[in-house]
């Protein structure tokens, strides 16, 4: 026998009625939520709804909370990640060697480093187009 909605999917049932778009948004949905997920404790893919955000593996037994239509929200991934530290961390900024350069009256610079020693940069090695 020939599949009659190959097309439309879940939302035949509704025929023509309610829209193209209101149909469509039930399609994916549904087929979302109707397939089987990756359990959170025994990493087998036998996750299935039992009812409005309450989910089930069928290998292990674990009942757990997840979104209405998903097992893991948007929302909670991010959760996950932010307390098992894989968020992006910060980025150290390093103290540089030196922080800053001053000018002196002869052509000169003075160099600050970070612990607060001067040293004095000769006129030829100061200037732009001379850097080495």
């Amino acid at each position: 026998m020939a599949k009659r909605t190959r097309k439309v999917g879940p939302a035949g049932r509704f025929q023509a009625r309610y829209g193209v778009r209101t149909r469509t948004q039930i399609r994916n949905i549904e087929i979302i939520q109707r397939a089987k997920h990756i359990c959170p404790s025994c990493g087998h893919q036998k996750v299935k709804r039992v009812s409005t955000s309450i989910w089930q593996c069928r290998k292990c037994g674990t009942k757990f909370a997840g979104g209405a239509y998903h097992p893991r929200t948007e929302s909670s991934q991010n959760i996950e990640k932010m307390l098992k530290g894989e968020e992006t961390e910060i980025k150290k900024t390093e103290i540089p060697e030196f922080i800053f350069l001053r000018g002196k009256g002869t052509g000169g610079m003075e160099q600050v480093s970070a612990n607060g020693s001067l040293s004095v940069i000769p006129a030829h090695r100061g200037r732009l187009s001379g850097i080495s």
